[in-house]
């Protein structure tokens, strides 16, 4: 598996300068710490917006330049400028264009470039569809899978968990295979020692998943009913076993939310345990060291990095 070696961002927000070792000790598991406003799920959104083609929403994020190495050797740059009207009576200075100059090359081998040239007014260039060409070739081989912090719920309203469950019943039905069955016991697995609170879960191809009260009645109870915590529990064992591609880069976005300290203790053992079963890279943002129990070498300070810089 290729992966993600190195983030480097000059003047993110027009304020911070940054350098990122994204495999450190090629463990490929990375936690962003730092306070807010300091551009943890931004770097995220970055990542997702290269990887995904959406240039439009790469202009959106202030910053110069920026650029990502990767283990074969291969390097992504990209240059922003922008153009401001500034009106002294103004709130604030009116945004009228951004450019940006997206490089693809392989390090040292100056012939071997893909170049894309966009700005806002004009979308793109004549040399975009050979630098996009490349681009997406690359990154078709380089999947991303972005588990959000507005997980919750799905963009259309529908809780993630019922999604899931409707999810779960197809595969049950249709999928035999050994890789599958494994991920099956994990994520059995993980919940079962989440414990969660006076209920037990059940796997079923008639129902997917669900949840029995430990009562007397052994009512059934309805999975976007469960608590936040438990909800946002099964939705990242969920999407990391059964929804994130083998091989690929996974951006998770403050996974602490919701979760008592205990949970946040586990975390770290029950990510890498995914990790290895499905060969994934991970890059977490998170508020909490307990996430990564306090394993400081996992993880990089936006505060030190941007103290550091000044």
């Amino acid at each position: 598996m290729n992966m993600l070696k190195t983030i480097s961002i000059e003047s993110l927000f027009d304020i911070y300068s940054y350098t990122l070792d994204i495999k450190p000790d090629e463990v490929p598991l990375r936690f962003i710490t730092g306070p807010n406003g300091y551009g943890k799920t931004t770097i995220l959104n970055i990542l997702n917006a290269l990887y995904t083609d959406k240039i439009r929403e790469l202009a959106v994020i202030p910053f110069k330049h920026l650029q990502l190495t990767f283990d074969d050797g291969y390097e992504v740059t990209v240059a922003q400028l922008r153009d401001y009207t500034i009106d002294e009576d103004a709130d604030e200075s009116s945004l009228t264009n951004v450019h940006l100059d997206i490089e693809f090359r392989k390090s040292g081998n100056e012939q071997f470039v893909y170049s894309i040239k966009w700005n806002s007014q004009k979308e793109v260039d004549s040399e975009e569809d050979l630098g996009n060409l490349g681009l997406s070739l690359y990154f078709t081989s380089h999947p991303l899978y972005y588990i959000r912090d507005g997980r919750v719920q799905t963009p259309d309203g529908v809780p993630t968990v019922k999604k899931h469950v409707d999810i779960l019943k197809v595969l049950l039905r249709e999928t035999e295979n050994q890789s599958f069955c494994e991920r099956l016991k994990v994520f059995s697995d993980i919940i079962e020692k989440s414990a969660f609170a006076h209920k037990t879960m059940q796997i079923d191809p008639r129902y997917g998943y669900r949840f029995i009260a430990d009562n007397e009645e052994r009512t059934i109870l309805a999975v976007d009913k469960l608590s936040s915590g438990e909800q946002q529990m099964l939705i990242m064992a969920f999407e990391l076993l059964f929804m994130a591609p083998d091989d690929s880069l996974v951006l998770i976005d403050e996974p602490e939310i919701s979760f008592h300290q205990m949970w946040q203790v586990d975390y770290l053992a029950n990510l890498q345990s995914i990790m290895a079963l499905r060969n994934l890279q991970c890059i977490v943002s998170t508020h909490s060291p307990q996430i990564f129990n306090m394993n400081w070498d996992l993880s990089v300070d936006l505060y030190e990095q941007s103290q550091a810089n000044l």
